[in-house]
């Protein structure tokens, strides 16, 4: 309603015979009218030549080969070429639908604005409700089967893929399965196993044998 009256303001303060449809489409044919060789003939006939190519136009029928004058209603470019020669104003030529005169003629009776229900007539009739909103659809739930690959033609559908077996990881101190040097005295300590003595040597203790295997070798 508000869009048909903001219309009918625009269309009733508007100022010329035809819509500015007419005025825009009349403004870029301008330059290809003034273009146009036009060539008298009998019977209201003239020959319009544009682009080394020629064109019948009769201003009385308002036709054209090009059929461009009769599909829209407008003049085409040839036949505003003879217009323009003959010093005739092109919008006498528009067909009335694009005349300012039928613009305004649609938006003179808009929209009724509609009155408030406590102004409707009483009747013995059941009232009339707004129906309940439907439900939303919701997104489906993505279940544990949807994200299991889907098998071949040759796979059976029951069967997994056997495991590659994995490497046994074994203990850099002591040689045994099932544990690395790092977990090597927790593992003594589950097993009540007695604690190996580390194989390396202190510092201190290294350097006094040293020094006591060559005491002896200069004795």
């Amino acid at each position: 309603m508000a869009r048909i009256a903001k219309r009918s303001v625009i269309a009733n303060a508007h100022k010329g015979l035809c819509t500015p449809y007419v005025t825009d489409f009349l403004k870029v044919e301008h330059k290809k009218a003034s273009a146009c060789k036009v060539t008298r003939s009998t019977n209201g006939m003239y020959e319009v030549k544009l682009s080394s190519c020629t064109y019948r136009v009769s201003l009385e029928r308002r036709t054209c080969t090009c059929m461009k004058f009769e599909i829209c209603g407008i003049p085409c470019e040839h036949a505003y070429g003879v217009m323009l020669q003959k010093k005739l104003a092109p919008e006498n030529y528009v067909c009335q639908w694009f005349h300012t005169a039928t613009w305004r003629r649609n938006y003179r009776d808009g929209l009724v604005p509609v009155r408030g229900a406590d102004f409707w007539p009483k009747t013995s009739a059941p009232d009339v409700h707004i129906p309940p909103e439907p439900p939303q659809p919701a997104r489906k739930k993505i279940t544990k089967a949807d994200k299991k690959r889907k098998r071949g033609v040759n796979e059976s559908p029951t069967k997994k893929a056997p495991k590659n077996k994995k490497r046994t990881m074994h203990c850099g101190t002591c040689g045994e399965p099932n544990h690395n040097s790092r977990f090597h005295k927790k593992q003594q300590a589950s097993q009540g196993l007695p604690r190996v003595p580390s194989q390396v040597a202190s510092p201190a203790a290294s350097q006094t044998a040293s020094q006591a295997a060559s005491h002896e070798d200069m004795c």
